[in-house]
């Protein structure tokens, strides 16, 4: 099954989605901050990155934005994950290269369908 990478700041929402992936059938690994991200999703060669955009340091949007500009990342999709409902917040999401834009809290078999679409478009 495929790898899916998790940045997020959040010890308990980042436990709770690799339980729940991994429980589908994902190798998941993560990060809690940006620049570690940025560090290890070239390396890991992920299927998808489940992106929060409120981190600390390096925020999602520069993070999505840095991961369009490499070379070996430039088409991997990113669903970003946010409190933050705007249309506006939504806009610039986009624009920084994410392919989806989900709301947390997140509902679960909307996650589980749009994972399984995007990894289905890269596979």
């Amino acid at each position: 099954m495929a790898c899916l990478y998790i940045v997020d700041d959040q010890p308990d929402t980042h436990i709770i989605l690799a339980r729940l992936l991994e429980l589908d059938g994902y190798t998941v690994v993560g990060a809690h901050n940006g620049s570690e991200a940025l560090k290890q999703i070239p390396l890991v060669r992920p299927a998808l990155v489940l992106l929060d955009l409120a981190l600390p340091g390096i925020d999602g949007l520069t993070v999505a934005k840095q991961l369009r500009t490499n070379s070996s990342t430039k088409h991997l999709p990113i669903i970003a994950m946010t409190a933050f409902g705007s249309n506006e917040y939504r806009s610039h999401a986009i624009a920084a290269g994410c392919s989806e834009y989900l709301l947390k809290p997140l509902d679960f078999v909307k996650l589980r369908s749009v994972i399984a679409q995007l990894v289905l478009q890269v596979a």
